[in-house]
């Protein structure tokens, strides 16, 4: 890196710390037009470009630095931003050639690693994954014991802890292994955030259910939630064994029975914002570039015979107001945790979710799905795959073109029509009158 290029640097990150990625954009432009043209600079505003939803300019710059200096950084940068533009082959083609890099850095390796598992190759790409640790980021910090780390071994009679170390859904997706711990002779204890603590204990496998503020039981071993796919060898043809696994208490359901009675109508919960829980800038970019706005459902509240039923906490009510047409079942001021969210899409015939907690719940336990996922999807819902590998009966939806959701939006809500229509009144009434018409 060049002197010139540290200041624009150094403002362009601190701008970004601050949550202003468009201001460290015009920073690190403002550079390279005064003629400061450092792959550094170049590098960093791609990664910006990329948190902004701007990934063809992002891609163009990647490109660049690649011609100009054909590293093995400038062609792992490279290989992920055409990933996410959907060349996975030559994705993949760039990083067999970063074996150097790989092995001697952890930000290589977790860079890779959502690129091979976004291609379906799991073997490698969870041991990748594993770089996570060594990234020094406060949210992926290890937790601390003086137990080993299970390491997969058959372990008859052995107690394991698996802590939850990511969010809602991904601590979902990950316990649903606990089973195939179990079946190698450990009983498994689950560390888990509060909301889960109810739902998380119909897990096949999982013995015990604990939280951050109760006190740790004896264990033998422990591993992270999402380490458990590598340490148990897991293969994407394994990834949707064993569903549904996920039940809501019985008190729950009655409590949700009561509140949302059987209908004649196509119940379709929705969820469309993802929330934002963490204090980096880059990772809350990412998370509103997987959401959008109530009124962009539209198509689904135009369905005949069709009751949309809010799943989105904290968003729902205030949202609807705003949006004219948009009629919806508001109950969520009722939900407390996981355990009540369950529930509730236990009442409802579909959930339309974009990439959330609410999702992996409701392919956890078997609810028809349909997710809308935005073009640069996350690694979890494979690339150009329909149907995700975790959750076989669930359907996906991608961008067509990046940041409009009016295609994926489209074709969700012409597939709740085909599953809507035999509820609908005009399908009642064919089949109660249709036949009995004489001549």
């Amino acid at each position: 890196m060049s002197d010139a290029a540290a200041a624009p640097l150094a403002r362009a990150d601190a701008l970004a710390r601050a949550g202003d990625l468009h201001g460290a954009a015009e920073t690190l432009e403002e550079a390279l037009a005064r003629g400061a043209d450092d792959p550094a600079v170049r590098t960093r505003l791609g990664q910006v470009q990329r948190s902004l939803g701007d990934l063809d300019t992002a891609l163009a710059n990647f490109e660049r630095v690649y011609a100009s200096a054909p590293n093995d950084v400038s062609r792992i940068n490279l290989a992920c931003a055409l990933d996410a533009a959907g060349d996975t082959p030559r994705a993949l083609a760039l990083l067999d050639q970063s074996g150097a890099l790989l092995a001697a850095s952890a930000p290589a390796r977790w860079m890779a690693a959502r690129v091979f598992l976004r291609a379906g190759d799991f073997r490698h790409g969870f041991a990748l994954y594993e770089a996570r640790w060594q990234l020094g980021r406060p949210e992926l910090a290890p937790r601390r014991f003086a137990q080993p780390r299970w390491q997969g071994a058959a372990a008859p009679g052995a107690r394991l802890l698996v802590w939850h170390e990511q969010g809602l859904g991904d601590t979902l997706l990950a316990l649903r292994f606990a089973a195939m711990a179990n079946a190698r002779g450990l009983a498994v204890c689950a560390l888990v955030q509060p909301t889960l603590r109810e739902l998380a204990a119909s897990l096949p496998g999982v013995g015990q259910v604990i939280t951050p503020d109760m006190t740790l039981p004896p264990f033998d071993f422990h591993i992270p939630a999402f380490s458990l796919p590598h340490a148990l060898g897991l293969d994407v043809a394994q990834a949707g064994l064993g569903l549904p696994c996920l039940s809501p208490p019985a008190r729950r359901l009655a409590k949700w029975r009561a509140l949302l009675p059987p209908g004649r109508a196509f119940r379709i919960g929705l969820a469309w914002r993802s929330t934002v829980y963490r204090d980096d800038p880059e990772v809350m970019q990412s998370k509103l570039l997987r959401s959008l706005p109530l009124a962009a459902l539209a198509p689904l509240a135009a369905l005949p015979g069709v009751e949309l039923v809010s799943l989105q906490v904290a968003h729902g009510s205030e949202e609807a107001k705003r949006v004219p047409g948009m009629a919806l079942t508001d109950l969520t001021a009722h939900i407390d945790d996981m355990a009540d969210t369950a529930a509730l899409m236990a009442q409802v015939d579909l959930v339309v979710a974009i990439d959330t907690s609410v999702a992996h719940v409701a392919g956890c336990m078997g609810v028809p799905l349909l997710v809308l996922l935005p073009a640069d999807a996350d690694w979890r819902w494979v690339a150009g795959e329909v149907q995700s590998p975790w959750y076989p009966a669930a359907r996906t939806f991608r961008q067509t073109i990046r940041n409009d959701w009016r295609a994926p939006v489209n074709a969700a809500a012409a597939a709740a029509r085909a599953m809507a229509a035999p509820r609908t009144p005009a399908a009642r009434f064919r089949r109660w009158f249709g036949g009995n018409r004489s001549g």
